[in-house]
């Protein structure tokens, strides 16, 4: 863990010196003058508050992500007593629905746009470790059920912390952006295994556990809430490049 830490700390250090001095363009002041122009909101930079949210929505959502596959089999197997088989099995669910679920969820983005299926996904992640604090005794057809609603969560959160990343930045810095968020994301990994196993040591209780990962959909619906004029923004700036291209 320690490892990981100083890992962070170092790629942090690098982003802030490489970044140094950079300043955020505002988006109003931006103008699409071509079918091929670029619109980004601004440059990369940690003053770019927009990219900044995408990363801390990225890290939450792993945080969430990976607590959950970490400890949900633990769970099943110490607090309801379920066979290995059936905890291997639910563990399986969640990667299998998340095979369709991907394709599904960047359909539904295409058509009903990222920030609404984003806010969907993060009900539905919120709402399955709080169904296992909630009722502690649901039946076996219902962990499916959630474990299902789960995995179709992550895969339509994963949509508007991805999709808008060609609009925050120019596309020369395309994959810088993609690398940092990842970078940021996977912290939350190792953050929440650890703080989920830490609680769960100190109070025996998967009900902390759970509610941690619960507290990080609360934080992510409140800061796709803070994002939307930013989604509006990248679907209008997506839109002005078809509307140019119609003959008069």
């Amino acid at each position: 863990l320690n490892c990981f830490a100083g890992l962070s700390i170092l790629v942090a250090l690098v982003f802030f010196v490489v970044t140094r001095g950079q300043t955020l363009q505002a988006s109003g002041d931006l103008q699409v003058t071509g079918r091929n122009s670029e619109r980004a909101a601004g440059t990369y930079s940690i003053r770019n508050v927009p990219l900044v949210l995408v990363c801390i929505g990225y890290f939450l959502m792993l945080f969430h992500t990976y607590g959950m596959i970490t400890w949900l089999p633990e769970y099943l197997k110490v607090a309801r007593g379920y066979s290995p088989a059936v905890v291997g099995t639910v563990s399986m669910l969640l990667g299998l629905v998340m095979i369709p679920g991907t394709f599904i969820s960047g359909w539904l983005g295409d058509r009903i746009g990222a920030w609404g299926i984003g806010m969907i996904g993060v009900v539905l992640c919120g709402g399955c470790p709080a169904a296992f604090i909630l009722f502690p005794r649901i039946p076996l057809w219902g962990v499916f059920a959630g474990v299902c609603f789960l995995a179709f969560g992550i895969c339509l959160f994963v949509v508007p912390l991805t999709s808008i990343l060609s609009y925050l930045v120019p596309a020369k810095d395309n994959g810088k952006a993609v690398g940092l968020v990842h970078t940021t994301g996977y912290a939350g990994s190792i953050a929440s295994t650890y703080l989920g196993g830490y609680l769960l040591t100190l109070t025996g209780n998967y009900s902390w556990p759970f509610a941690l990962y619960v507290g990080s959909m609360v934080a992510s619906l409140f800061l796709l809430l803070a994002m939307h004029r930013y989604y509006a923004e990248a679907e209008t700036g997506r839109r002005a490049p078809a509307v140019e291209a119609q003959p008069a």
